[in-house]
């Protein structure tokens, strides 16, 4: 059987590759699909969910990079303005 490789256009958003991979579960999970479109969705799906892995951990690099640079401390949600312990 001939394995195709399923290509994510790298210029595509993270947003844009979660909206569509939740698209594509919702179809499936609906029971209403053929199976050859089901193993279709499948692959797509497993690429998209690839393709967000990678992003976020570049982006999580890209975080630690300016984070290191920057000299800044990392994010701490409760010491932001309102999270303050009554």
């Amino acid at each position: 059987m001939e394995e195709k490789k399923i290509i994510i256009d790298p210029a595509t958003s993270f947003e844009a590759a979660l909206a569509e991979l939740e698209q594509l579960l919702a179809g499936m999970e609906s029971g209403r699909r053929p199976l050859e479109e089901l193993i279709a969705s499948y692959e797509r799906g497993m690429a998209l969910g690839k393709y967000c892995r990678e992003k976020l951990a570049a982006l999580e690099k890209r975080i630690e990079i300016i984070t290191a640079d920057g000299g800044a401390e990392p994010f701490d949600p409760a010491s932001a303005p309102g999270n303050s312990p009554r």
